[in-house]
């Protein structure tokens, strides 16, 4: 069966000339030459139509980064549970030092540490009590995960870090800015590990407009949204944030103490 596209092929090559003549054979009945020349235009064709697309290649979707490892901080509480010997289950509170009081071994180092980290050191001191000391470490409140907002927004205070919480959530979670708020010059105080405070300045006005990426909060960050632009950041945390942050809140770091401005 022909189709139309085919019939029109075959017209134009019965008419073509073969071996110094004319074929005018009928489409029914073609010509040995006719046939030939029309096979040997199929794989021009095939090879025309599996060329590769033109343009630029496809990118492929790169997985995200994976989220760092929990540490533990102190006033987290934790359930270790053992595999053989359940009579020394036990949950237990991080105390401000950063240590817990476990049976038969006594203080442990658990602040900093990730609950598994955690877990292989305790296994390791009870190794001269049980054969198979094998035990599993679950964070099951997390105590200090929060950071503390205040000046000119609604209601000052305390901000749960329930999964990822950036900056201006954290602003809005406290009822938003006052008029009086200068967005334009929000303090970030942040925890340095070394009993110190790193201060940065935040444009919160950019990232409601998309220029910038904000920033999401850690423990014990301290974000505090002045009346007016803040033009020497040192002299204003030695005057306002010391007097300003409850006593109530447990701090791993003094904020007398150096406090480096970014």
């Amino acid at each position: 069966m022909f189709t139309p596209g085919l019939y029109q092929m075959f017209k134009i090559r019965s008419r073509m000339p073969c071996r110094g003549r004319w074929s005018r054979a009928p489409l029914g009945a073609l010509t040995a030459c006719s046939l030939v020349l029309a096979s040997a235009a199929w794989p021009v064709s095939a090879q025309i139509t599996a060329a590769p697309p033109t343009g630029s290649p496809r990118q492929l979707l790169q997985p995200p980064p994976a989220p760092p490892e929990y540490l533990l901080s102190a006033g987290d509480v934790i359930d270790l549970q053992f595999s053989y010997n359940p009579e020394m289950n036990q949950k237990l509170i991080i105390r401000p030092d950063g240590n817990v009081s476990v049976h038969l071994i006594g203080d442990v180092p658990a602040q900093r540490m990730s609950p598994s980290a955690f877990a292989a050191s305790v296994r390791d001191q009870y190794k001269k009590f049980f054969r198979h000391p094998d035990l599993t470490v679950t964070v099951v409140d997390f105590g200090n995960q929060r950071a503390f907002v205040g000046g000119e927004v609604v209601t000052p205070g305390v901000v749960a870090l329930r999964g990822m919480v950036t900056s201006l959530q954290a602003v809005l979670q406290t009822g938003g800015p006052k008029p009086s708020a200068s967005l334009r010059s929000v303090l970030l105080i942040r925890y340095r590990e070394d009993n110190a405070a790193d201060v940065s300045r935040l444009n919160l006005v950019d990232v409601m407009k998309g220029k910038v990426a904000d920033i999401q909060l850690r423990p014990y960050d301290i974000l505090y949204v002045p009346r007016t632009r803040i033009s020497k950041v040192a002299l204003f945390v030695e005057q306002y944030i010391n007097s300003m942050v409850p006593r109530s809140l447990v701090f791993p770091y003094n904020l007398n103490t150096t406090v480096s401005v970014q």
